[in-house]
Parts: C-alpha cells; sequence; structure tokens
C-alpha cells in the first residue's frame, strides 16, 4: 500500500459541536467535514507528502504484507466471535471485551472518531453555552 496523500481528499476538518446538558457537564459531537479551502487542504496535504513515513519505507515487504494479514485475521476472528453460539467461551470473551470498550466514558473517545490530521478546527456551540443565568 501506498501512504501518499492526494490533496483534497486527506484535508479534512474537524468540525466540534460542543452542548452544556447540566451544571459542568457537556455532550460533544464530532464530525470531519471537507476543507472548505482548497489553499488550506493543499498546503496540508503537501505537508503531508513530504512528511509521510509509511512502514514499507523502514520493514522489508513481507513484514508489511505480515502485519496487515494479521489484523485482517483478528478483525475476521473478532467478528466470528460475536456470532458463535451462546454460552460458548468465544462468545462470553466476546461478550466481556464489548463490555469494557462499552465503559470507556465517550468524552474520552470523541475526538478519536476525527481522523488523524485535520487541517483545521471549528468549535460551535450556543451562545448562552457558558452562561450562568437561568430563565428561558
Amino acid at each position: 500500500p501506498s501512504y501518499a496523500v492526494a490533496p483534497l481528499k486527506m484535508a479534512t476538518r474537524a468540525r466540534i459541536l460542543a452542548l452544556r446538558v447540566a451544571d459542568g457537564k457537556w455532550m460533544f459531537h464530532t464530525r470531519a467535514v471537507q476543507e472548505v479551502s482548497a489553499a488550506r487542504a493543499s498546503e496540508v496535504a503537501a505537508r503531508l507528502t513530504a512528511s509521510a513515513v509509511g512502514p514499507e519505507q523502514y520493514l522489508p515487504e513481507s513484514a508489511v504484507a505480515w502485519g496487515q494479514k494479521t489484523v485482517r485475521s483478528m478483525t475476521d476472528m473478532w467478528a466470528h466471535w460475536g456470532v458463535t453460539p451462546e454460552g460458548s467461551l468465544r462468545r462470553r470473551a466476546h461478550a466481556a471485551g464489548t463490555w469494557a470498550l462499552e465503559r470507556i466514558h465517550p468524552e474520552e473517545t470523541t475526538l478519536s472518531e476525527l481522523p488523524a490530521v485535520t487541517s483545521s478546527v471549528e468549535v460551535a456551540y450556543p451562545a448562552r453555552a457558558g452562561g450562568g443565568g437561568g430563565g428561558g
């Protein structure tokens, strides 16, 4: 696989919506959207291309292929464990792993859903989000 960067496909803008739902409690929604500035998108793509170092740059081709095959195999195995008969050891292991992953607080995973590289960030929140006054 190639780790070269396509100019407009890799340049994304992070959009974060922050809503205050209670005192000291916030809800966040993140989304990656296409960068609106073609100049900014091209600049980010050029920097990514110049600094892109994928595993094929420093590992033998056989090691890269082995790593990709291992990831595919583990992904397929995890999916298969989720549909094995109820009560089997594999199904219980899948349920325990799923349960553990669901315990991760949403605030800790919100930003991880964005691409690793963004060209810019936009944060949106209601005008009264930080206000202390009541009323409505």
